[in-house]
């Protein structure tokens, strides 16, 4: 089957250059989550071509960029640098161009580029398109958007954009009820488990280590995640931050009064993984507040328990049941009450909560590896 994939998915290489430059790239978890899903399809024999919409400074598109390249088995063609009209144009062009040329293949986009799915919705005005939405936002409830009046425009055709795909691959079924006013295929898949290295007793940091890596922002909890860790008080723990937001200040404020709370920086994705083998326990503390968390299934989570160090979290109204003995659970918004959850989890043996990380890691590699869920998306759609 052949497959053109519209994202802002960056080959290795050129994931590398940009971070080597400006110290990130955009959206790591959707690189990611884009990056392992085609890793599931190419294992279940589907050929792949890649048109991304680079999210990049204009300087670094000025510096002999490269638009063509193949990695890992995926051929990449990088939109160039332009308005949001030219690359709407020439994403049209090139959907058409390419369907043409594959009648049976499949276009997929990741609609939270609304770029490339105005583009997908223009081509389907002059050709037929076999096209395929994957939905990981809802636009109109996304987290932090607090966009009014005009300014919302765009979220508004964003959204509208999203009624008229063939086909969807959904985060949680709650997305489909909102999303799919034309009852067509879907099928949901909240994320994908990247097959790591087992996470081994002797890797463990000699501290208690509890990390938090990704968006550091107040709404996503880390303040109450401060708030509860200096309550827990338990001896030998720090509570250690990485990646970027607005709470980094806040994070290095606390860091003066409490030198266990400490910011360090940003990591490449390896570099990430490798601190979360080490860690004690890895926390996610999104609260399970506003709409938007029924539309929500934190990637974290995923990545998380994959590293084979226990995952703790809240339950959101997007998590499957099935997850539930696999976690553990932040009991309620109070900070005091988690404090007494964490100061027990963190007091518990070693041996215990490495079994229960690895014994997680098992199911999550097992029943949501790449090829696992990119063949429950072809057999959906019949591909």
């Amino acid at each position: 089957m052949d497959i053109l994939y519209l994202s802002s998915m960056l080959s290795g290489t050129e994931q590398k250059k940009l971070f080597s430059k400006y110290g990130s790239i955009s959206s790591y978890a959707s690189q990611r989550f884009n990056h392992l899903l085609t890793k599931g399809l190419l294992e279940c024999g589907c050929n792949i071509s890649a048109l991304t919409y680079e999210i990049a400074p204009k300087d670094f598109f000025d510096e002999n960029k490269v638009y063509n390249e193949t990695e890992d088995g995926i051929d990449y063609e990088y939109i160039p640098y332009g308005s949001r009209n030219s690359i709407i144009r020439y994403a049209t062009k090139r959907i058409i161009k390419w369907q043409k040329e594959h009648k049976d293949g499949f276009i997929v986009c990741d609609i939270i580029l609304g770029e490339l799915s105005i583009a997908v919705n223009l081509a389907s005005m002059f050709h037929k398109i076999n096209s395929v939405a994957i939905v990981t936002d809802v636009p109109l409830a996304r987290a932090m958007d607090r966009r009014k009046g005009i300014k919302k425009i765009p979220v508004i055709l964003k959204q509208k954009m999203i009624y008229n795909f063939k086909n969807y691959i959904f985060l949680t079924e709650q997305m489909n009820a909102m999303l799919n006013r034309k009852n067509r295929p879907y099928v949901v898949v909240e994320g994908v488990a990247d097959g790591i290295a087992e996470n081994l007793i002797y890797k463990k940091s000699e501290k208690k280590i509890c990390m938090m890596a990704g968006l550091l922002e107040d709404e996503f909890g880390v303040g109450f995640l401060i708030d509860s860790f200096k309550k827990a008080d338990v001896e030998n723990a720090e509570l250690i931050f990485y990646g970027k937001g607005t709470s980094v200040e806040y994070i290095e404020e606390e860091n003066k009064k409490d030198e266990r709370i400490k910011y360090a920086g940003q990591l490449t994705n390896a570099e990430i993984i490798e601190k979360e083998k080490t860690a004690t326990l890895l926390i996610n503390p999104r609260p399970p507040v506003g709409q938007w968390t029924a539309y929500s299934f934190p990637s974290k989570n995923i990545e998380y328990i994959s590293s084979g160090t226990p995952l703790v979290a809240f339950k959101l109204a997007g998590i499957p049941d099935e997850y539930d003995e696999y976690f553990y659970k932040i009991p309620s918004n109070e900070s005091d009450e988690f404090a007494k959850t964490l100061k027990e989890l963190l007091n518990k043996p070693d041996k215990e909560l490495i079994e229960f990380g690895a014994r997680a890691q098992k199911w999550v590699l097992e029943n949501k590896n790449p090829k696992i869920q990119a063949e429950k998306i072809l057999k959906i759609f019949n591909i």
